[in-house]
């Protein structure tokens, strides 16, 4: 509604003036998404990263696709349902892919890290660590998005 979209116009007019990307955070269904696709056409070049799809997150693998890693940090990322991705095992080592991505782009990254999450900041501290939020914090303005599931039953 009309609130949200308040919100979002004020959170995009402070990021454009301090440089940081956003951290979108609410329920499924809430206009994360639609939210950071809307967006896209004002930070190109961008990279959109929907990390629920697999194959899409395993593009952050720098041991796999180090020159996708290495553009990627020179421009904007969008990380999509971040904490939905799934963790790659390497011989017994569990690795988090997007969570080394923040890594990196904390440390080299040029652009500006969007990330859109169900997950809360302590959830997302439980299930990576209390670090990574950290700088997640440094990268992005929070954005919180309220509401029931926008989501309809029906044909596409």
């Amino acid at each position: 509604g009309d609130a949200d979209f308040a919100a979002a116009s004020l959170a995009l007019a402070r990021s454009s003036v301090q440089r940081r990307g956003i951290f979108a955070c609410g329920r499924y269904g809430c206009g994360k998404t639609a939210f950071l696709k809307a967006i896209m056409p004002l930070f190109t070049p961008v990279r959109f990263v929907p990390l629920n799809d697999p194959e899409e997150a395993e593009l952050m693998d720098a041991d796999i696709w180090p020159n996708w890693n290495a553009d990627a940090l020179r421009n904007n990322v969008m990380l999509d349902d971040f904490g939905a991705e799934s963790a790659k095992c390497d011989y017994g080592v569990k690795h988090e892919l997007a969570a080394e991505f923040v890594v990196r782009y904390h440390m080299r990254g040029r652009g500006r890290l969007f990330l859109s999450t169900n997950l809360t900041g302590e959830e997302l501290a439980e299930r990576y660590t209390a670090r990574l939020t950290s700088r997640i914090k440094e990268l992005c303005l929070p954005l919180h998005f309220a509401g029931p599931d926008k989501r309809k039953w029906g044909a596409r």
